[in-house]
């Protein structure tokens, strides 16, 4: 009996679309409030929130490119929701404007990588690529690397960058239990809002938030690019700080950004750790701003900065795709077995653009 009402109010809740579905439904482009260019002063908040918001800068020789990272980061230090952010930088921050640099609220911290635990040279095995994923070995063709390639050309090509495994023991070693800790890539912007604001009432050591992106331009302007605001793809990641986090490391490491499949295998990672993994993104919403490199989309290039590790473990890493459509504040009324249930067999976007989940 039980079980039969369980499903019941499934379909109920699955044929009615979510609040924030609605709410933003037909907000194809929109001027963002809140944003502000580099030009523009930092407004003084008295009461922040709750977020520790952890991004890697890196030094990039396209001025237009730069330009666009420097106005994620100016954005986000500008924030009423976020409290602090930990700029685990690769290599340099000397591009950044003294303005930024500066700021109160920026904790720079150089990536120092123990040896005995992260690799610091990684190559890409091509024998572990040819199956399913033959067109990353075109993508690597596109920037000159192949099977035939000197492997020392790759010598350090991750020694400063931010792998999976090394946010983990920074959360643990840097963070009190409790703490919000929001994960973005560097082209990512958090929405100055309400729902925001108030995140750590709505996370537990149950939740994780994997969040898909809306686009956005250099003026502000947001909307969403349905090709790419999928069940496959995320740019942020959310987790309140408590020893649970211990169970996330993982035997094989990957790089977080420039590495195809690490959105994924997030996911995946959460909800083998017993979190139910939340693509609440219509709710949470970030910004992507990159009118630069992602125009494009047939010609993908990977050099030998791009971390394979993914693909070629999809067998040994848990893989997972969260798909942003889920009524999820009506999901939550339910007991996590069924919401886990839901999450993974009814998560697929393929290539439609904004739909409902009519059935289990």
């Amino acid at each position: 009996m039980q079980f039969i009402i369980i499903q019941t109010f499934i379909r109920c809740i699955i044929n009615s679309m979510d609040y924030y579905q609605r709410r933003y439904n037909y907000e194809k482009s929109f001027k963002y409030p809140k944003f502000i260019t580099l030009d523009e002063s930092y407004t003084e908040h008295t009461d922040l929130g709750a977020i520790n918001l952890v991004v890697q800068t890196y030094p990039i020789q396209r001025p237009e490119k730069r330009e666009e990272l420097l106005l994620c980061l100016h954005n986000n230090l500008n924030n009423k929701c976020i409290k602090k952010v930990y700029n685990l930088y690769e290599d340099n921050i000397d591009f950044l404007p003294e303005c930024i640099k500066n700021n109160k609220k920026l904790v720079n911290i150089k990536i120092v990588k123990d040896p005995s635990q992260y690799i610091h040279t990684y190559v890409p095995d091509f024998n572990k690529t040819k199956g399913g994923n033959a067109d990353i070995i075109h993508h690597y063709k596109y920037g000159g690397i192949d099977e035939n390639t000197d492997v020392t050309v790759f010598q350090n090509n991750i020694k400063d960058r931010l792998t999976w495994n090394y946010f983990v023991d920074f959360c643990l070693n840097t963070f009190k239990d409790g703490e919000v800790v929001c994960l973005v890539n560097a082209d990512i912007i958090v929405e100055d809002s309400p729902e925001w604001y108030e995140i750590s009432n709505f996370l537990n050591e149950n939740i994780a938030l994997c969040l898909s992106r809306h686009e956005m331009d250099r003026q502000g302007n947001t909307f969403l690019d349905f090709n790419v605001f999928k069940c496959w793809s995320q740019d942020c990641w959310v987790f309140k700080k408590t020893e649970k986090m211990r169970s996330f490391k993982t035997k094989i490491d990957f790089s977080i950004g420039n590495c195809m499949g690490c959105d994924n295998a997030i996911a995946g990672i959460a909800a083998a750790c017993n979190y139910i993994p939340m693509n609440y993104a219509f709710k949470y919403r970030i910004f992507h701003l990159d009118r630069v490199t992602k125009l494009d989309v047939k010609s993908i290039i990977l050099t030998r900065t791009h971390d394979n590790r993914v693909i070629e473990n999809f067998a040994i890493l848990p893989i997972l795709v969260v798909c942003p459509f889920l009524p999820y504040d009506q999901m939550m009324r339910l007991p996590i077995p069924q919401i886990i249930k839901i999450i993974r067999s009814n998560n697929r976007c393929g290539f439609k653009e904004y739909h409902e989940h009519l059935q289990l």
